[in-house]
This record gives C-alpha cells, sequence and structure tokens, in this order.
C-alpha cells in the first residue's frame, strides 16, 4: 500500500488534482423527511393558579386521522394526583382538537388519579383510578373501566371485576393483547406486576416482580421479547437513593416473564434507558421495533426544590431499538419553555405516551409545563439508529445473494460473486442529513472495476442518505467513488491495497462533501457525492465475474449520523473566541494567550448521545488548575442541551469534570499523555463516558456532567499564571452514539 506520511502535504495537493478531475455540475439537494413533524397543542391553560396543572396524558387511535387524547387536571391547593379526567378529540390527523369534555369528574367527593387509554377492535377503553376528593397524593386509588364504541366520541361505564387485583393499583403503561389475555401492567407501592383477563370483565393479578435491589419500581411499561414471542418485559420507573441522581446514571428497571407475566425474574436496572425520577415511556411497533421515550436530567422525588437540576424533567429524549440490534442513540425529542409560575414544575416536558397510527408512526404526547399537551408525530423509519455491526450473526440484515453467497463466521462477514451482479447484505434504513460510514475488511480476490457499471467491485459500501448517497468501493488499485455529476465511478485514491485488513472511512457531511479516511489517517481526498434519488438503505456488497470472480470479509461495519466533522483545511463553521485557532498544512494550531485562553467553538443543530474522535499533540503544556480550569493544554468540551462532556489532556494524564463535580479530576494517568495519538470518548444515554487511546481501552470511565448548554463542540487551550499550553489537531469526528 502506498506510504501515507502524517504530513499531509503531498495528500492535500492530490485532492486537489482529483477535485479538478470531479468537476461537475451542482446537483439541486434534495428535502429528506424528518423523523419529528407536526407538534401541536392539544389543549393548554395557563390559568392554573392552584394544585398540579394538566399532567398524565395518553393517546389512542382508531385510524391515522381519529385520534383521542385524555388528561389529568387538578386544579386544588395543597393537592397533586388528583383532579378531573377531560378528553378532546382530532379528526384530521392532529391537526386540529375538539373542545375538552370531561370523561371523569372531579366533585365534592372524589376526585381522579390516573387515566390509561386502550383500543380493542374499534373500541377504546379508557382504566380509570378513583380517589377521595380530599386526597392530597391521590391516594389511595379504587379502579373503573369506560368504553366508547363510537372512536372516543362518547364513553359509557364498562362494568369490570378487580376484585382479584390487590386494592390500591395504579395503571401507568399501555395494556397488550397476548395468547388470548388482556394483559394490563399496574404497581402498587413500589411494587409492579401484571393483570390478565380474557374479557375485560374479570381480572386476575399475577405475582409482584421480586426486588432484590429495592428499586421500588412503579409507573411499568410492557412489551414483547425481540427474541422470544412468549417473553414479556416491562420496564419500570425506579426511586434510587437522592446521591445516585446527582452523581451518576439512574436507569429504568427490568423484569421478565415467560409464563404470560404470571410471575416475573428478579427486577435489575437496565442500562439502555435512563430513568431520572419521573416516568419513562416504552413500547414495541408492529415490526418488534421498540421505543423509549424518557428524560434526562431529574432527581428523587420529592425534593426540596432547591435540591433540583434547573432543567429537572424539562428535556425529553427518545432512542429506538432495532431486533437484533444495540438500542440505538438518544436523540432530541421536546423542551419547550416555561409559560406559567408553578415552582415545582416549571418548565416540566414529561410524562410521556405514545401510540403507533400507522407501522412505525406514532402520535406521542406529553405534559409541558402542567399547563398544557403537546402531541408530535415520530416516523421510526426516518429515525436512523445507527449501525455498528460486529458480525456474530447475520441477525437482521437482508441479504441478496444475486448468484454468489454471504455467510458469516469467526466474527467476519464473507461476500463471494462470480455471476456479474451484486451480492449485498444491507438495511432499509440510514442517516438523513451528514453521516460517517467505515468498514474494516480485505480483498481477497477480485479483477478490475467496470467503472460504468459498477461490476467487478470487489469490497464495496452505499449509504443512501436523506440527502446525499456514498458509493464505494475497494480495488486492488485504489479506492473507487461515485460522485455528483456523473454516473461513472472514479478513482479518487491510487494506492496498492493488498490482500490484508484496512479500514476505510468516509464522512459526509451536510453539503455532500465526502473525505476518506484509510486506516485511521487522513488521507485529503474529498469528492461531491450524488443526491439521493433511491429510498433509503445502506449496505455492504462485490461484485465478480465467472473470470475474476470477487470474495471479501468484513470484520465491523458502522453508519452513524455525522454532528461535526473537519480535517482542518479551513476554520469553515468555527467561531474563534479570543484569537481562535489557525490551519497550517491541514492541522488546527490553538495557543494560549499570555492570559486567558484561545479557543474555536462549532455550534450544531443534531442533539443526540455522542461519541468524538479527533488526533492531536499537545505542542506545549501548561499545568491545569482543578479548581479552575486554568492551564488546560488540549481541553474539549462536546454539549447535546442534555449533557456535556469536558476534557483535557495534559503532561500526566487526561481530566474531565465528571457529573455533580464543579473541578477537574485526573481519570487517566500517562506520562506525555500528549504525544500524537488518536483519542475517542464514548458515551451513553445515561451519560456513562469511557476514553480510548489509539483504538485500545484506557479503562477510564466516568459520567459525564448534566448540562443544558447549547449543542456544540469547543477546543481550547488556557494560560495559567503566564504558562501558556498549545495543540496541534490533525481532525475531529463526532458523531451520533451507537458503539
Amino acid at each position: 500500500m502506498a506510504d501515507i506520511a502524517r504530513s499531509r502535504r503531498w495528500l492535500v495537493l492530490l485532492a486537489q488534482a482529483i477535485a479538478l478531475l470531479l468537476v461537475a455540475a451542482v446537483v439541486a439537494q434534495p428535502a429528506a423527511a424528518e423523523e419529528l413533524t407536526d407538534q401541536v397543542t392539544v389543549y393548554s391553560d395557563t390559568s392554573f393558579g392552584d394544585g398540579d396543572g394538566i399532567r398524565t396524558p395518553d393517546v389512542i387511535t382508531t385510524s391515522p386521522n381519529n385520534v383521542v387524547v385524555a388528561w389529568r387536571e387538578g386544579n386544588t391547593d395543597g393537592q397533586f394526583d388528583n383532579g378531573e379526567v377531560r378528553y378532546s378529540r382530532s379528526t384530521d390527523g392532529g391537526a386540529t382538537w375538539t373542545s375538552p369534555a370531561v370523561l371523569a369528574p372531579k366533585d365534592s367527593t372524589y376526585g381522579w388519579h390516573y387515566v390509561i387509554l386502550y383500543r380493542v377492535g374499534s373500541d377504546l377503553y379508557a382504566f380509570l383510578g378513583r380517589t377521595p376528593a380530599s386526597s392530597y397524593n391521590g391516594m389511595p386509588v379504587t379502579s373503573f373501566m369506560k368504553r366508547s364504541t363510537d372512536g372516543g366520541a362518547t364513553w359509557s361505564n364498562w362494568n369490570a371485576d378487580f376484585s382479584g387485583v390487590p386494592s390500591g393499583f395504579v395503571i401507568a403503561g399501555r395494556p397488550m393483547y397476548q395468547d388470548g389475555y388482556h394483559i394490563a401492567p399496574f404497581w402498587n407501592d413500589g411494587r409492579v406486576a401484571v393483570m390478565r383477563s380474557t374479557d375485560l370483565v374479570t381480572w386476575t393479578a399475577g405475582a409482584y416482580a421480586p426486588d432484590p435491589l429495592n428499586t421500588k419500581s412503579g409507573e411499568n411499561q410492557l412489551v414483547v421479547d425481540q427474541d422470544d414471542p412468549d417473553k414479556l418485559i416491562m420496564f419500570s420507573r425506579v426511586a434510587a437513593p437522592a446521591e445516585d441522581y446527582v452523581t451518576g446514571p439512574v436507569y429504568m428497571s427490568r423484569t421478565e416473564s415467560t409464563n404470560g407475566g404470571l410471575t416475573w425474574s428478579s427486577l435489575v436496572y437496565d442500562s439502555s434507558i435512563p430513568n431520572m425520577g419521573t416516568k419513562g415511556y416504552v413500547t414495541q411497533d408492529s415490526t418488534g421495533r421498540y421505543v423509549a421515550v424518557y428524560n434526562t436530567m431529574g432527581g428523587i422525588f420529592p425534593s426540596p426544590l432547591e435540591t433540583r437540576p434547573a432543567h429537572w424533567r424539562s428535556i425529553l429524549n427518545y432512542k429506538v431499538k432495532e431486533p437484533d440490534q444495540p438500542w440505538g442513540p438518544g436523540r432530541f425529542l421536546a423542551d419547550e419553555p416555561p409559560v406559567v409560575d408553578r415552582p415545582h414544575s416549571a418548565g416540566w416536558d414529561t410524562y410521556a405516551m405514545g401510540d403507533e397510527y400507522a407501522p412505525g408512526k406514532y402520535y406521542i404526547v406529553w405534559e409541558s409545563d402542567t399547563a398544557g399537551v403537546e402531541l408530535i408525530k415520530l416516523d421510526l423509519d426516518q429515525s436512523f439508529t445507527g449501525a455498528n455491526e460486529n458480525w456474530d450473526t447475520i441477525g437482521n440484515w437482508s441479504v441478496t445473494p444475486a448468484g454468489g453467497s454471504a455467510t458469516v463466521s469467526s466474527g467476519r462477514l464473507n461476500l463471494a460473486n462470480n455471476d456479474s451482479t451484486w451480492t449485498t447484505v444491507g438495511r432499509e434504513q440510514a442517516p438523513l442529513h451528514g453521516f460517517v460510514g467505515a468498514f474494516r475488511g480485505r480483498i481477497a480476490t477480485g479483477g478490475p472495476l467496470n467503472t460504468s457499471s459498477g461490476i467487478g467491485a470487489n469490497l464495496g459500501m452505499e449509504v443512501v442518505g436523506g440527502d446525499w448517497t456514498l458509493a464505494l468501493s475497494a480495488q486492488s488499485d485504489g479506492v473507487y467513488a461515485r460522485v455528483a455529476g456523473g454516473s461513472a465511478w472514479v478513482r479518487v485514491l491510487a494506492a496498492s491495497i493488498g490482500t490484508g485488513d484496512h479500514q476505510y472511512r468516509v464522512t459526509v457531511d451536510e453539503a455532500g462533501t465526502a473525505r476518506l479516511y484509510l486506516d485511521s489517517v487522513d488521507t485529503g481526498v474529498e469528492w461531491s457525492t450524488p443526491a439521493s434519488t433511491t429510498s433509503l438503505g445502506i449496505q455492504l456488497f462485490a461484485s465478480g465475474t465467472s473470470t475474476e470472480p470477487a470474495s471479501a470479509s468484513v470484520d465491523w461495519f458502522s453508519v452513524e449520523d455525522n454532528i461535526v466533522s473537519t480535517t482542518w483545511d479551513d476554520l469553515s463553521g468555527w467561531v474563534p473566541f479570543g484569537a481562535g485557532g489557525t490551519v497550517s498544512q491541514g492541522e488546527l494550531i490553538v495557543s494560549s494567550p499570555t492570559s486567558g485562553q484561545n479557543a474555536v467553538t462549532a455550534f450544531v443543530n443534531t442533539r443526540c448521545d455522542f461519541s468524538v474522535d479527533f488526533r492531536a499533540e499537545v505542542t506545549d503544556y501548561s499545568t491545569l488548575d482543578p479548581s479552575n480550569g486554568r492551564g488546560a493544554s488540549l481541553a474539549l468540551m462536546v454539549a447535546n442541551d442534555s449533557r456535556r462532556l469536558m476534557l483535557s489532556i495534559q503532561h500526566d494524564g487526561v481530566y474531565a469534570i465528571p457529573k455533580g463535580e464543579t473541578h477537574w479530576t485526573r481519570i487517566y494517568a500517562l506520562s506525555n499523555a500528549g504525544s500524537l495519538a488518536s483519542w475517542r470518548v464514548d458515551t451513553s444515554s445515561g451519560g456513562e463516558a469511557r476514553l480510548y487511546r489509539n483504538g485500545v481501552d484506557t479503562g477510564a470511565h466516568w459520567t459525564i456532567q448534566d448540562s443544558d448548554i447549547d449543542p456544540q463542540v469547543r477546543l481550547w487551550s488556557s494560560t495559567n499564571s503566564a504558562d501558556t499550553s498549545a495543540f496541534a489537531m490533525d481532525w475531529i469526528r463526532t458523531t451520533c452514539e451507537i458503539r
């Protein structure tokens, strides 16, 4: 393979030469669909001065256009979880709503704690929890049901018998139907279980889930296991010790049942779904995908107002899990501004529920500021979960042999084709805008690429995004790609590619400009990708002929949303602070002034769980003052409007500011840590971070801070007592996390 030196001057010249060859007509950027659309206010009333306002909404549909939303309104001073239940309807897909009607009135004798809706055929049912009108906390609860046979226009009492269920239960999750039983999750005083009925009249409870960890679970959500249709999984809100919310992540609890909910496994914490002192919503769509909607900042409830984070319960995120895949990255869903002066709930966006009105399409509702109910449409087909496949199995990848073969063995995907077709392994989902596509693999056999037809692609990758299409193939004589303005394949990098493993990574920005990295080194090669004209999808492929058969092997394959990536050809999109930085020979140079700091910042639109990779070296160390951050030699901040990563590389190691702290702490000890290296930090939905150096896990892990700072990536060097610092950075990539 051609020698790729750290200095990229010759590569930049090569890229410029290639760019002259690849000049193409400007292609109009197509409009990509979005996963979140049509947010509307179902109902709002800012006049409440007492009680806990408009809370705990639910939504149900009888068709894509016919939607019913119900909620509780509390207007008695000194009370919470006690009010009347009202509802509103839409017959035009949520565009307009009827004036609220009363489903369950509060009078001098009784109020209502909860409402949960359930659809059976074309009939709708409402589970309702009644409580004494004088109760300050909505307890005790006695449950009732109502039914509607006209799409929610009118409701009548339904004679349900709950004598087989422990008294005082509350339902906060959607019931389901399985194996002849209607199954409704309920909780009672920190314990979770389900009740079952064959006729929606007589209900009988199963056993409570054992709770050896004392999770004090409640507000439980019910789904079917993606790998076993006979197994139920229940996710629940927990009540962790107060300190856990301050210093570390807290997660939903999880339990499983193999007998329809009669008994359950012991509750454990599930580190995929954060739970920050409020209800989380978990459901499963008709294709088997899980969806979770959750808050990212919180604390134990009840708690003194002054101990709660400024944005407690105010930011909703969501995430999706495809069958046979890990959970995708958490993504932003809602953060509405506060509109009422109610100290206990100012700015809340919480207690989400949803209903699937078409395959993969949801109405999501939530309480906003306890002054209204908001609704938004979520399209899972447009919500990219990311791909990070290590090929333990083919799983849910679609295989098209087309005269060849695609098999998995020993943790590798093996592709072979000798039929002048394309053997592909793919999935019908992709990022909508910028992305990073990468794989590590080797070519075993293959011939030349027919640049007109694409036959002969030895080892290829295609990402058809919402805006742009990346099509790339590794050949023995280099790397080829399809370029905007033409249909032929073009060799974008001339190199001798042998039969060993190589890592190919391409960043595609929002303008469609692609940049190639080979074996973690920036090649300097850029090209314009063509606009997408076909449906979303990602795939690996190989193509050969009878005389030149192709065979290749892939170690791993990943596609992630590109938040911000740059190889520092210029400072476009980066805002300077102080003197900012300079670019020289493809490197960012930032040097601190005699006092203070110099920095560059990229403000971004994408808000998600993130991973950040960069290659850099410290050229002038200062000494970090952990109390104020002065002397940060190579400092980095990544913020996503829910959390922020604070990192600094110093002579004696790597420092961070963990959650619950305000000072810098050394998380990784290493002499001369700022020597030239590639670094990566992965973060999770709960804020847990892990540090890698040159692709190797350092073992350093911590929880990053909660923060509502505007989404951005910031780089800086600062001075401590006239001791200046400086660094040089080759490249940086920030993506939505799926590792």
